[in-house]
């Protein structure tokens, strides 16, 4: 698969998320990274997206 790495999941995926209305550090962190360009993930995003499931269709 490839796809643009300098694009958010946002952009890949076409949704935008809502603000979430619980705002733990981890529903904070997954709504940050939502809109973040996957090129700037550190290896530990990766690790939070991936254990949360998040768009790995």
């Amino acid at each position: 698969m490839s796809f643009d790495k300098a694009k958010s999941l946002e952009e890949l995926e076409g949704e935008k998320m809502e603000k979430p209305d619980f705002q733990s550090s981890l529903t904070l962190s997954v709504y940050r990274l939502w809109s973040t360009p996957l090129n700037l993930y550190s290896t530990e995003d990766l690790r939070l997206m991936i254990g949360q499931n998040i768009s790995l269709e």
